[in-house]
């Protein structure tokens, strides 16, 4: 909280500040069924992890981010303490092998949240995976819970098609067994502890996309990778399904169970650059023939060496983006010892150049075209001296404090890219490259305050900012008749089409919706979109002395 000193000029403020520990508390023991401890040699270990999003954004309108995970071994006597927590519900898991795992939900405090932790013996499934010509398959995975999770299980049939997994939970389980080529099966059981369930599912193949990949003469391209993206996995899901293949000895490549709607394959060569892709395809149609003629494969690239004002080597990365397609995002580095970098091989094409040299901002250096089996040269990079910004920030009477600034650099008439942001602590100096860039003062009491500066090599610029308050407009959608459609856009910018405010809203519920910004006086334009495009537009005027407005967007 803080803490207001009051003195009288030249006078001297002795201040001591006793500091405590700051976040909450959870500890605890592990038992097994009989209440005797089981310790950390076991195997017992305790995870905590949030239950909030990775990225949230507080009522004042600054973004937190969320803790990363906890894990810890028990002690001995099976007993464990996890410290600086936030003061909010999160998730407790906990794992030992041939228990059930445990999780559940606790709010950590100050003075320490205590929890006994009782595990059950584990539930077992074992069986036999077969295809539809009762062959036993081997290296299908068994899967339950969300792979990669702390409390999920995880196997792979054996040669002759057999698994087993153990340390299930009890109660209700889903298991999924899945193969790239001989398709999938799910079944939900109710395991109890000491009861082994056997399951031995039949894979079937379901929609199949499949296809061969040649080179200019028909050959087969063996050892190429295939990755397919498509529909939902289930109804209502937002996780695509996606799957990866490797071309075999002749060329074929196969996806079983493809969801239903269009699916997308992207084609690797051995180095698994992209060389090709192909969109709108639909499963269980004849399968493909994919041409990847040797002049598309890469053999282009790029070599040259990054120094600074003086002519002294730079540590910097080396960034091309590549058309759409083929051309794709390749990255190099080139160390400070040298400034030496290369980049081989490529596709050909037309690349943008950027260089992110060490402890300075990015900078692109245009366009270039990379031709087949040619290395280009750029020879030596030199980067421009840098300039120096002092920023002086003070609010209007009535605004409230700043958040933040954030540094553009401007390209073209009205164009802006490569955004910098800096809290207040950072706004000391700002480095920054020659030319043109927009200054812009943001936080979540003022409107955003602008300010276009020219700045030259060599010098230092100084710069007062002064946000306003500006006036609360509260931007109201209203669905009308109309259910209100997902991804809910809105859009609000000023005469000179800048951005002044944004808002989303991911699968609405209510009948209507609002939120609020602060905007300076003057003209603005209010646009609201979905998936399917734009659904109205207002243009409103903020009055230079009103504290408040109200803009009403009508989906009819």
């Amino acid at each position: 909280m803080p803490l207001e000193v009051e003195g009288k000029a030249g006078e001297t403020v002795e201040l001591l500040l006793a500091l405590r520990p700051s976040g909450g508390t959870v500890e605890g023991i592990v038992v097994d069924s009989g209440a005797a401890p089981i310790p950390g040699s076991a195997g017992a270990r305790v995870r905590v992890e949030s239950l909030m999003p990775n990225m949230r954004r507080r009522p004042d309108g600054t973004w937190v981010k969320a803790f990363a995970p906890l894990e810890l071994e028990c002690g001995v006597d099976g007993r464990f303490e996890l410290t600086g927590l936030p003061i909010e519900r999160v998730r407790l898991s906990v794992r030992v092998p041939g228990f059930a795992p445990d999780a559940r939900e606790v709010e950590p405090s100050v003075e320490g949240t205590h929890v006994r932790v009782v595990l059950q013996s584990a539930g077992v499934v074992f069986g036999t995976i077969r295809n539809a010509n009762d062959e036993p398959l081997s290296g299908v995975q068994v899967v339950q819970g969300p792979y990669g999770n702390f409390t999920s299980s995880f196997g792979r049939t054996r040669s002759d098609g057999s698994f087993r997994l153990a340390n299930l939970p009890l109660g209700p389980v889903e298991l999924l067994a899945e193969h790239p080529e001989h398709g999938r099966s799910e079944v939900r059981l109710a395991l109890a502890a000491g009861e082994p369930l056997e399951w031995s599912p039949t894979l079937a193949a379901g929609q199949v996309l499949s296809g061969t990949v040649v080179d200019d003469d028909g050959e087969p391209r063996l050892g190429f990778t295939i990755d397919a993206v498509g529909g939902r996995i289930a109804p209502g899901s937002r996780r695509l399904w996606s799957e990866q293949v490797t071309t075999a000895s002749d060329g074929t490549f196969r996806f079983a169970n493809c969801p239903e709607g269009e699916l997308s394959i992207e084609v690797h060569d051995e180095s698994y650059a992209k060389v090709d892709e192909v969109r709108g395809l639909r499963p269980g149609g004849e399968p493909l023939v994919i041409v990847i003629r040797d002049a598309a494969l890469p053999s282009a690239g790029l070599r040259g060496r990054v120094i600074d004002a003086s002519g002294a080597p730079v540590a910097a990365n080396i960034v091309l983006f590549g058309p759409k397609g083929p051309g794709g995002y390749h990255k190099s580095r080139c160390e400070a010892v040298t400034g030496e970098f290369e980049l081989s091989p490529l596709p050909p094409g037309n690349y943008a150049l950027r260089l992110e040299p060490d402890g300075l901002p990015e900078l692109d250096r245009g366009r270039i075209d990379l031709t087949q089996g040619d290395v280009l040269d750029l020879g030596e990079l030199q980067l421009p001296g840098v300039v120096r910004i002092q920023l002086e920030v003070e609010g209007h009477e009535g605004a409230g404090p700043f958040e933040a600034v954030t540094l553009f650099k401007k390209r073209g008439e009205g164009t802006w890219y490569a955004p910098r942001r800096f809290v207040r602590e950072e706004l000391h100096e700002i480095i920054a490259w020659p030319g043109a860039h927009v200054l812009q003062a943001s936080g979540p009491a003022v409107c955003a305050e602008t300010r276009e500066i020219e700045v030259v090599g060599g010098e230092t610029t100084r710069v007062r900012l002064e946000p306003h308050a500006g006036a609360e407009c509260t931007f109201i959608v209203c669905a009308g008749a109309a259910a209100l459609p997902t991804l809910l856009t809105v859009s609000v910018v000023d005469e000179g089409q800048r951005s002044a405010a944004t808002w989303r809203e991911l699968d609405p519920k209510a009948d209507e919706l609002s939120f609020t910004r602060r905007l300076r006086a003057g003209p603005y334009t209010a646009v609201i979109r979905s998936r399917d495009g734009e659904l109205d537009r207002v243009t409103f005027t903020v009055p230079e002395d009103e504290a408040s407005t109200t803009v009403a967007l009508q989906l009819d």
